[in-house]
């Protein structure tokens, strides 16, 4: 992914935490975070005031499928659901 969108990931995750009013949720999501990868880990928790969670084991497959970069900017390949 681009860095804004991993940028506009951890912004989002920092919203919805906001939310939560119980801090072993939010250390638990952020423990998850962790093992998807390190670094998304790390700034959500630093974001949330939170210690950094241990990281997991990177993959180093890509799929143009998960950015927003490149993806069509017209509403007209948008289908309405049948």
């Amino acid at each position: 992914m681009a860095d804004w969108e991993k940028r506009h990931i951890v912004a989002a995750f920092l919203f919805e935490l906001g939310h939560v009013e119980r801090p072993p949720i939010k250390q638990a999501v952020v423990a998850h975070l962790g093992r998807i990868h390190p670094d998304l880990g790390a700034a959500v928790a630093q974001g949330l005031g939170l210690p950094a969670p241990g990281g997991g084991q990177v993959h180093s497959r890509t799929s143009p499928a998960l950015s927003m970069t490149g993806q069509p900017r017209s509403v007209a390949t948008r289908r309405s659901p049948s």
